[in-house]
């Protein structure tokens, strides 16, 4: 599912700089700590959307 269309112009941008450094990231650790919050946001946008459903 493409969440992107269901974001709001705030998460879309800290979506798109958290992939700008994960891009430019060095180190394993980097990489994971980058992956991790971005899979937050994402969640958080679909937790978001799952409530909306239900409300």
């Amino acid at each position: 599912m493409n969440l992107e269309k269901f974001m709001t112009s705030h998460e879309i941008s800290e979506l798109n700089k958290l992939r700008e450094e994960l891009n430019n990231a060095f180190t394993e650790k980097q990489v994971k700590r980058l992956d991790l919050k971005i899979n937050l946001l994402l969640n958080r946008v679909e937790n978001r959307l799952k409530k909306n459903k239900t409300a």
